[in-house]
């Protein structure tokens, strides 16, 4: 046994001090640089030290910290949220700042319970936005240039102590936009899609040097956690442990397997001076302890805070066994050990909403586990060190094999056995100012996106690794992980020094989110092949084995050789693809791997109702613009009335997409008419946006037919969120407020959906083939989609409107009662077509121009589960373009929409009308109330019931005076409802 340090009575234990300005002995501040940008760091520290009392030093407001937000909050910049206070807030990025913490260390000399130099320091930066130089009390400890990075800094038993003496850190952050410039200057000017083309040579977030969707504004402070580590230098210490559970698909078992690195002090153990061989040393263990946490089978448990308490499932002590055989090469000893477990003992981990749609229908849930980990003296009792996990047991393949009757292969995931099509969307950072950031932000932005049906969310490349409350969250949730690493749109350079700083980069994310469940893909980069091929970069795809570095497109050594090495080593169960598109002779080959699908707004801008043409196996981006809400636009212009027009200068200002005009106009007027005041303009696009995004969807969502006929496998859209408030291809704004397309999305992502298309043939006479006269023959085809894992007997209705009358067409479609149908399990299933070409109604005009309009039937279909009522899904398929039909009177539609029951939680409304209607797009004059559903298209004389729910967040205003305002098409100006008392329950 190792002999013990004579003075040692006992052994401390480890202690971690936040500097934050929760710590009552910290204090920050921050100042510009007194010397031109890109100065010394020693020189800048000596200027600032000569005038440390200055005013030029302002206190922080917020650590973690960015200086943007800090000189926002107390008035010395603009807002670039704000009208044009983007461009006020570029000066910042171009100079060179520091922050400065002044702390000490008074604790109490019991909680270490000896002397100081009997105990390891180490400060660790989470994260450092980006060049960073950083001084403890004057002496240089650290040189960063990549924000991704986390940094633990040993430091010398004298240079901190344990007393009450005050400690200066300096941190200084030069100028990372003019740092980029300086080496590009030097270097190349490589090819980017958005942005400075000199961001590719500074590992710093791409959204921040401005995209087509956000704001340039070069960040600059400590972005992340600032904190000391206090550790007794006699006991091992754990660096990193890694949970790995994994299950057997066919015994239903599952074994956990953890991997515990710690590193061992020589003097834990006896080293015999003679020989210099370590004996063992048994006074230290590791605990192991597998608990429940989160049961499928409790569905009541909607929060990791909400458990229903937990049972020890497994409990293990590890014998940290030091002798020479067992320490490595660094002088750590990695401890192993795995648990077996029986079938049925644990729940597995599933997506959320995977299985069915309700009761009887097999769904699953999330289930969840803890595993803890303490480090503990035996000799006392006393644990030195405590971490947990939360982890969940599955298995995630994603499958690539041939089809039946297509070429390429297939992209789908496989969870647990069970092959899935995969509904989501893609993620931007929530904000500009990542310090804004909070635990209720991310949650309430994932469960938006549960709501909306969607089980996985990709986190685009030119981001950031997201918090760990983010992974936490979406593990909860049951939301798939497709994690980029930070690559996006640029030619990247891979010089040595490049490479290391990506190889520890990719490390130490890696590490961090490999346990969670939810975590599926890590992916190389965004679209660098897709820039690679489109600037005729050197790239050469059957070549695997040359020096990639030597050509014009070097980061195939990042993406191809560095990354996958790093992922396998460290995360080997969790699929690496490349890059995003890639997979086939282009990364614009739809047969194989994932596809961005941008013909439709970019590219070759083709209709929407092209989509079906324009799919792949997997589309990973695809999109349509769309104004935000009205009060979302009001909030950016501020109180400008002159500015509150769609042309304007502050609009157009808050659309960072190239062309976006045209872009937006062409799709608008090859659809509908439409006015150009601000309501009915967004409005257009808002209902354009919903129409193009759901009907994507549908038809993609068609093409999963089952094994072997897997064509398309999923679709993630662009995108779901905001970094600030503007018009952009999200889905739900920069306050949490959804756009129509959000709900249209939801309703076609149903797990059980009828889908209408409406399909025009032209037929030539037979007797007379070479004629230019053609007969239009027009029909409906029907289908179902299933994301069940069981069959479900179901039945539909198929039936015809006038659009001007409101008459149903007798005759025409199914029998009231429906047609009974098995819907088989996870896939589409065809219904068959229905000619509708021969109808004259009332809305005809005879002759002329539209002598073709063979009528404005709105044809409309319901699905029903079997011996219910329950609606399951509906779907409308309207004449289109809708800029060609003649909509009746809203008198002769008579919508009506009415209060039907009240509650202190909820309003229902009863909504109904004597015409078809299409896009009933409703809004609430109050963010503490939030719709149900929206964007609706009405059956005539059907009573839908629409809920309105009180939030239940704490971002609430207290709003109680609320408005419900709604339009649609033909009725664009809207019409207002004052609900009262109604929300309240009253």
């Amino acid at each position: 046994m190792a002999a013990k340090p004579a003075h040692h009575s006992v052994w401390p234990t480890s202690t971690t001090i936040p500097l934050s300005l929760t710590n009552p002995s910290v204090e920050w501040s921050y100042r510009q640089s007194p010397l031109p940008a890109l100065s010394g760091p020693d020189d800048i520290l000596k200027a600032v030290q000569a005038d440390d009392g200055g005013k030029a030093w302002k206190e922080c407001r917020q650590m973690p910290s960015l200086v943007q937000a800090e000189l926002i909050e107390i008035g010395e910049a603009r807002d670039p949220r704000i009208g044009d206070g983007e461009k006020d807030v570029q000066w910042i990025g171009e100079e060179d700042w520091i922050y400065k913490c002044q702390f000490s260390l008074p604790y109490p000399q019991s909680i270490y319970e000896d002397e100081h130099d009997e105990l390891e320091k180490e400060i660790i930066f989470e994260g450092l936005d980006t060049i960073a130089v950083v001084y403890l009390d004057g002496k240089e400890i650290l040189r960063s240039e990549n924000m991704f990075h986390t940094h633990r800094i040993p430091l010398p038993s004298s240079s901190l102590s344990t007393t009450s003496k005050n400690h200066t850190l300096h941190l200084i952050f030069p100028s990372a936009f003019l740092h980029a410039r300086k080496i590009e200057h030097f270097s190349t000017k490589n090819v980017v899609w958005n942005g400075d083309s000199s961001r590719v040579w500074v590992r710093k977030a791409g959204f921040g040097w401005g995209w087509d969707w956000g704001p340039v504004v070069m960040t600059v402070g400590p972005w992340k956690p600032i904190y000391i580590s206090l550790f007794p230098r006699w006991a091992p210490r754990v660096v990193d442990w890694f949970p790995n559970p994994t299950i057997d698909l066919e015994s239903g078992k599952s074994e956990l397997e953890i991997e515990v690195t710690v590193t061992v002090p020589t003097a834990v153990a006896h080293r015999d001076h003679m020989t210099g061989t370590v004996e063992k040393c048994e006074r230290f263990v590791a605990q192991l302890t597998l608990s429940s946490l989160y049961h499928a089978s409790d569905s009541n448990s909607a929060h990791l805070n909400q458990t229903t308490g937990s049972r020890v499932l497994r409990k293990s002590a590890l014998e940290i066994d030091v002798t020479q055989t067992n320490l490595r090469g660094d002088g750590s000893l990695r401890l192993k050990h795995k648990w077996e477990i029986e079938k049925r003992e644990v729940d597995w981990w599933y997506p959320n909403g995977f299985g069915g749609a309700g009761e009887g229908d097999g769904q699953w849930k999330p289930s969840l586990y803890e595993i803890r980990l303490e480090v503990v003296d035996t000799l006392t009792g006393k644990p030195l060190q405590t971490f947990t996990k939360s982890i969940g047991f599955r298995s995630v393949r994603l499958v690539q094999r041939p089809l039946d009757d297509e070429e390429g292969c297939t992209f789908f995931f496989e969870i647990n056995g069970k092959s899935m099509w995969v509904g989501g969307a893609n993620w931007i950072p929530m904000d500009s100012f990542l310090t804004t950031t909070t635990p209720i932000r991310y949650r309430l932005w994932l469960e938006k996106l549960v709501e909306a049906r969607m089980t996985m969310v990709r986190v685009w490349g030119g981001g950031i690794y997201e918090s760990d409350e983010f992974y936490s969250i979406c593990d909860e949730l049951g939301i798939l992980v497709w994690q980029d690493f930070a690559f996006a749109c640029g030619q990247y350079p891979a010089h040595p020094s490049f490479l290391s700083s990506v190889r520890k980069e990719a490390e130490d994310n890696v590490r961090r989110l490999r346990s969670h469940p939810s975590l599926v893909v890590l992916c190389g980069n965004n679209e660098d092949y897709q820039i690679a091929e489109s600037e005729g970069l050197e790239y050469d795809p059957q070549d695997h084995d040359g020096d990639w570095t030597k050509t014009t497109f070097p980061a195939r050594e990042i993406y191809e050789r560095l990354l996958p090495s790093v992922v396998s080593e460290l995360a080997p169960d969790i699929y690496y693809h490349p890059g995003s598109p890639w997979g086939g002779k282009t990364s614009r080959d739809p047969t194989v791997g994932d596809i961005h699908q941008w013909n439709v707004w970019h590219g070759t801008q083709e209709p929407y109702q092209n989509w079906d043409q324009l799919s792949g196996r997997f589309v990973s981006e695809f999109g349509m613009q769309g104004f935000p809400s009205e009060k979302t636009v009001d909030f950016w212009l501020d109180g400008n009335q002159g500015e509150r027009f769609p042309q304007s200068r502050m609009i157009g200002y808050h659309n960072k997409a190239a062309g976006f005009e045209r872009r937006l106009e062409l799709y608008l007027v090859e659809n509908i008419r439409h006015s150009f005041d601000i309501p009915s303009y967004i409005y257009a696009t808002q209902l354009i946006q919903a129409e193009t995004l759901s009907w994507a969807y549908r038809v993609w969502r068609r093409n999963w037919k089952g094994p072997g006929k897997e064509y398309n496998a999923g679709a993630l859209v662009w995108q779901l969120n905001d970094v600030y408030p503007c018009t952009s291809w999200s889905i739900v704004d920069y306050f949490l407020r959804p756009k129509p397309a959000y709900f249209a999305i939801r309703s076609a992502l149903a797990p059980l959906a009828i889908n209408l298309k409406r399909v025009t043939r032209q037929v030539r006479r037979s007797d007379k083939p070479f004629t230019a006269l053609v007969k239009e023959e027009v029909f409906v085809e029907a289908w179902i989609t299933s994301s069940l894992l069981s069959p479900c007997s179901c039945v539909y209705t198929l039936e015809a409107f006038d659009l001007v009358t409101g008459e149903k067409v007798e005759g025409w479609g199914t029998a009231e009662t429906g047609i009974a149908v098995e819907v088989e399990a996870n896939r589409s299933k065809e219904l068959g077509e229905w000619k509708i070409s021969g109808y004259s109604g009332a809305a005809v005009v005879k002759g002329g121009a539209n002598a073709y309009n063979k009528g404005q039937l709105v044809v409309c279909g319901t699905l029903r589960r079997a011996g219910s009522d329950e609606i399951l899904g509906r779907h409308s398929s309207w004449p289109e373009p809708y800029k060609f039909l003649s909509f009746p009177s809203p008198s002769t539609t008579a919508l009506s929409i009415c209060p039907h029951q009240s509650t202190p939680a909820a309003l229902t409304f009863q909504i109904s009308a004597q015409t078809p209607v299409k896009g009933l797009i409703l809004e609430l004059s109050s963010d503490d109330y939030e719709l149900e559903d929206n964007c609706l298209d009405l059956i005539p004389r059907e009573q839908r019931l629409l809920k309105v729910k009180r939030r239940l967040s704490s971002e609430v205003t207290g709003q109680n005076d609320v408005v419900l305002k709604w339009k649609y098409l033909s009725k664009e100006n809207g019409e207002t409802l004052d609900l009262g008392a109604n929300v309240n329950g009253k």
